[in-house]
């Protein structure tokens, strides 16, 4: 299921392994998103405000729209409702139960200074628990939320 990539030699990564990185990508009709550990995550503000330096339509402000309209979140009660959509075909949510050790790393990091909060919203400078892109149990893949609704609706998908 992986095309089993490495990086080019580095003196500065991987440095017990040559210097050279594991690269995992799928190789199956969901790409990466099909073997990843399902958490949900975006850019920072600051990466893709950076691209758009070069690529223009890639800032912040024009992404989220994107993401909000993919996203179909079900803790709408956990997050900042701007940032975040609830129809889209991607479920995203919080697991139904958070390990007992997670609220004592939780505590540890505020004690740090850290604020908790949407690991997604205004400020992802953040701590929480990460939601993940799952839906009764099973991966919320690219390919679950995109293509398997229309593989028996279209004529030009197979």
């Amino acid at each position: 299921l992986d095309w089993k990539y490495v990086t080019q030699p580095s003196t500065k990564a991987c440095l017990l392994s040559g210097g050279k990185c594991s690269w995992p990508r799928g190789k199956m009709m969901s790409g990466s998103s099909g073997m990843e550990g399902m958490m949900y995550t975006r850019p920072h503000r600051s990466i893709l405000d950076k691209w758009n330096e070069t690529n223009p339509g890639w800032s912040f402000e024009d992404c989220l729209p994107y993401y909000k309209k993919s996203e179909s979140n079900l803790n709408p009660d956990l997050v900042e409702t701007d940032y975040h959509g609830f129809d889209g075909p991607m479920t995203v949510q919080n697991f139904p139960t958070i390990p007992s050790l997670c609220e004592a790393v939780l505590e540890a990091a505020e004690q740090m200074g850290y604020e908790r909060g949407d690991l997604s919203g205004s400020e992802q400078r953040r701590v929480g628990v990460a939601q993940m892109m799952v839906y009764e149990g099973l991966r919320m893949s690219t390919s679950r939320a995109y293509i398997r609704p229309y593989l028996n609706i279209r004529d030009n998908l197979e």
